[in-house]
């Protein structure tokens, strides 16, 4: 394996490839926090691998200048999966890609690529834009980019980049940021899979189209069908969703969407309607929103399908919350998107040891919830843990006793906790458990 791996340009890359994994799954957010631990990490891991120093991580990284190195980690993600849970990259019967991007702050200008540009959170701070791809449950593709680029221009890249790598999809999916007319005719007459792309409120047809629904729903229209509480659509149609004066025209289903939003005033205010006055006890507001299709499913099937989509987007929180997403400690920009690569494949190593080693019940977790209610249980009970096969079973086995875990591998409830035990519940102490990953 090692041999295949001298893409990465070090001598022991997959010492290299594991001491990354290692500081990201156990949770150090800084390299100034896996610093103090790397005697420890050593003797854990001395039969399995060479554990990296933070100096060592940070000069290799820093040489990373091309993206050719990235790319080469997501391929070797592809054939990890494929060989052994290929589960993890399907969607059901319509297997679904999903884009979506992120804003990265630094607050730092020094990075490479650290621009101003679209940052809600943080205005008028250097960002990063961070372009994502996902197919089932793993993330399949990333594009770091400087924050003053607009994100969209990746969506057909990104498309590009899990095709040429072997992944097959039946549809794509995407918010209103990539829904305009070129992305949509790239695949309608390149890609040729479905499509439910969000639309930009800005274009006139999507105008056009709101008017229209506000009109229904003034009449009580049955054309406008109920999805959920507080989600209302109806089909506009199919319309040419191009820009005014653009060529070539572009056709495709539109369908516009209501949410309502209730609030309660904490002080009822009163609205002079006519020559009456009413008391409000709530806010109401509208939100509307568009997508642009070409399934031929009813409204209801088009809007849950499309509301689907929040599985890239829990994704992201759990890249950003459980492995410290927003740090990164290069100068050089595709040292940087190595980095993030290198976060979102030990993402992917973990969710492929629960889902072949742990019971299905346990899937659900996270990181964090892992190593406190699993992980932290055989630890305290000084199990050892060898290699990912027979050690795997070694480090599940004193689930069924309890420990932290509510419940036991056996899906029975545990009858003690964490603190009859006296573990700590900070990641960083987690190391007396030696990880099968």
């Amino acid at each position: 394996m090692s041999s295949s791996l001298q893409w990465i340009g070090c001598d022991k890359p997959v010492d290299f490839l594991m001491s990354l994994a290692l500081m990201h799954i156990k949770g150090f957010e800084f390299f100034s926090h896996y610093k103090p631990n790397v005697k420890e990490c050593r003797d854990l891991l001395s039969s399995l691998c060479y554990v990296y120093s933070d100096t060592q991580l940070k000069e290799k990284l820093e040489k990373i200048d091309k993206g050719t190195q990235t790319r080469n980690l997501f391929l070797l993600q592809k054939q990890i999966v494929k060989q052994q849970a290929s589960e993890l990259c399907q969607d059901g019967n319509l297997n679904t890609l999903d884009v979506d991007w992120t804003v990265l702050t630094s607050f730092s200008e020094q990075r490479e690529g650290s621009k101003i540009g679209c940052n809600k959170r943080y205005k008028g701070k250097p960002c990063f834009q961070l372009s994502l791809g996902f197919l089932g449950n793993i993330f399949v593709d990333c594009k770091l980019c400087p924050g003053n680029v607009n994100p969209q221009v990746y969506f057909i890249k990104t498309l590009k980049r899990a095709r040429s790598a072997g992944y097959s999809f039946d549809a794509v999916r995407g918010d209103a940021a990539f829904g305009n007319a070129r992305n949509v005719l790239f695949v309608q007459e390149k890609l040729h899979v479905h499509y439910a792309l969000g639309a930009s409120s800005r274009l006139d047809i999507i105008q056009q189209g709101r008017k229209k629904f506000r009109k229904l729903a003034h009449q009580g229209s049955s054309q406008i069908v109920h999805i959920d509480q507080g989600i209302s659509a109806f089909d506009f149609g199919v319309q040419n969703i191009a820009k005014q004066g653009e060529e070539p025209a572009v056709y495709s289903r539109v369908i516009i969407c209501r949410r309502v939003h209730r609030k309660k005033l904490k002080k009822p205010k009163i609205k002079k309607i006519g020559n009456k006055r009413k008391r409000l006890k709530w806010d109401i507001r509208y939100y509307y929103y568009a997508i642009v299709t070409d399934l031929d499913w009813t409204v209801r099937q088009v809007v849950k399908y499309y509301h689907q989509r929040q599985q890239i987007e829990n994704a992201i929180k759990e890249l950003k919350y459980h492995y410290s997403l927003n740090r990164m400690p290069c100068q050089s920009l595709k040292g940087n998107e190595f980095f993030i690569a290198s976060k979102i494949f030990a993402m992917t190593l973990v969710k492929l040891f629960v889902s072949r080693h742990l019971p299905k019940h346990l899937h659900h977790m996270r990181l964090k919830t892992l190593l406190r209610r699993v992980f932290a249980s055989s630890g305290s009970s000084g199990a050892s843990c060898g290699s990912a096969g027979a050690g795997a079973t070694t480090a599940c086995a004193p689930f069924g006793h309890g420990g932290c875990c509510p419940r036991g591998l056996d899906g029975k409830a545990a009858t003690s906790t964490r603190r009859k035990v006296g573990e700590c519940s900070h990641p960083h102490s987690l190391l007396a458990c030696p990880d099968p990953l």
